[in-house]
């Protein structure tokens, strides 16, 4: 198990920094478990991991006709009255960052709870679910500074598009979830980015200040990626770069290679067999990388190094 390397030393005292995860969760994205492995993970390296702070659950206690309809929906309101709810604390607040503060509050409330405002951070990690503006997660990083880790969570769209018709038809409890396709995409795209409502979903964006994405199409690999993120978070120092994570480096390196006053993008192409480079430096010197379980054994993957292009071919 890894070493928490973020304990400070008070005497003979051993304390454990307060920890607060924010998950960003494009729509129909299995954000469930990847919080549920967040906080396995955690748990077993020392904090307490209270309830998830679920931000639509919030709402409902606020007033209003747009929070109203959460109150009196089933299942807490369909998935557009959860985003008209956002949009409305939001827009009427005229801070991105609202239904952040939401969340903000939810802890404070914990601590005032057990009594842990008058006696210092105690060893507690925080999950908030799910912020969907890019400036929900600059304000709570802002609070908590490295204190705070943002966890973007992604499936392929196709895998997204019919979890949300499964939804839809759970919900309204009649038809094939073929009648809900349209409605499922459109959903999507607004979660994705509502570009003419400047204080409306924009999960997009928000996933490029995230500090880690994970997603696979395949249960085990989500669960990997996850749990190699919290230990290398805690100071494993074991997990090496995966061959994408190395491109992405060598992408970055690239892009800051360029003079351009325009955009600065930089591309690396690398093989996805699991074979090292050939180190510069040194003739005979390798690098390899741990590959995680992948469908693809052979062939090249790319990297993009200009956040826009890439999470456009995510989302």
């Amino acid at each position: 198990m890894a070493e928490i390397v973020a304990r400070e030393q008070s005497g003979d005292e051993l304390k454990q920094p307060e920890l607060v995860f924010g998950l960003i969760g494009a729509l129909g994205a299995d954000i469930g478990a990847v919080e549920g492995y967040v906080r396995d993970r955690v748990s077993r390296l020392g904090y307490t991991v209270p309830e998830t702070i679920k931000l639509t659950a919030l709402l409902r206690e606020l007033r209003g006709p747009a929070f109203d309809a959460l109150k009196n929906g089933a299942d807490g309101g369909s998935i557009a009255e959860k985003m008209d709810a956002g949009n409305e604390l939001r827009t009427v607040t005229k801070r991105g960052e609202a239904m952040a503060m939401l969340g903000v509050n939810g802890i404070r409330t914990y601590r005032e709870e057990q009594g842990r405002e008058r006696n210092g951070p105690q060893p507690t990690a925080f999950i908030i679910n799910s912020l969907k503006h890019p400036t929900e997660v600059l304000a709570l990083r802002k609070i908590y500074g490295s204190a705070f880790v943002a966890i973007a969570v992604f499936n392929e769209r196709s895998e997204r598009t019919k979890a949300v018709q499964a939804r839809l038809a759970d919900r309204r409890r009649r038809g094939e979830l073929g009648d809900f396709e349209s409605e499922a995409v459109a959903l999507i795209q607004r979660d994705q980015d509502e570009q003419r409502n400047p204080y409306g979903q924009h999960v997009s964006e928000a996933f490029a200040v995230a500090d880690v994405i994970v997603g696979a199409s395949d249960t085990r690999d989500l669960r990997q990626s996850t749990e190699r993120f919290i230990d290398a978070f805690f100071g494993d120092w074991t997990q090496s770069p995966t061959i994408d994570e190395s491109g992405m480096f060598y992408a970055q390196g690239a892009r800051y290679r360029s003079a351009s006053m325009a955009r600065q993008v930089g591309s690396a192409i690398l093989r996805t067999d699991g074979n090292g480079r050939r180190d510069r430096h040194e003739r005979r010197s390798q690098s390899w990388w741990r590959p995680l379980r992948r469908g693809r054994q052979t062939g090249w993957t790319r990297s993009c190094a200009h956040p826009a292009q890439g999470l456009e071919r995510l989302l």
